[in-house]
């Protein structure tokens, strides 16, 4: 059974699509990718204190100041608060796209990776345009 078919039998058994595609996806993502970005930036300090710590030879206690001057909670807020944004939009974008895409499993992947980039990229690009006219 192919996507276009599972959609019609969800129709024949008066089930709506939307109800059962769509409305799981949103919390879903809206709750994993603030996780997700979270579990980034940890992993990206510690990869960092590692680098400078084995490489560069620079005390964790060091780096652990740095970081901590370097970073603050803007940064880390504003993060979180565009994957809240990311995650609604990917779930949109990749179910409208799943729902129109072609019968084979190629298509949907081609339908999903689409309805991803250009989601991301062009919302990307207009927090970076709000946040340079915010100076942030």
């Amino acid at each position: 059974m192919n996507v276009n078919q599972q959609i019609e039998a969800f129709i024949i058994m008066v089930v709506p699509p939307m109800d059962f595609f769509v409305l799981p996806r949103m919390p879903a993502l809206c709750l994993m990718m603030p996780l997700l970005c979270i579990y980034a930036d940890l992993i990206g300090i510690l990869g960092g204190a590692t680098i400078a710590v084995g490489m560069l030879a620079q005390s964790p206690t060091q780096y652990w100041v740095e970081t901590q001057h370097a970073i603050g909670f803007t940064s880390i807020g504003l993060g979180i608060g565009k994957s809240v944004v990311f995650g609604v939009l990917i779930a949109l974008a990749g179910c409208l796209r799943g729902m129109r895409c072609g019968r084979d499993a190629a298509a949907v992947g081609q339908a999903a990776t689409s309805a991803v980039v250009l989601a991301i990229i062009a919302t990307d690009g207009v927090f970076a345009v709000i946040y340079n006219v915010l100076g942030i």
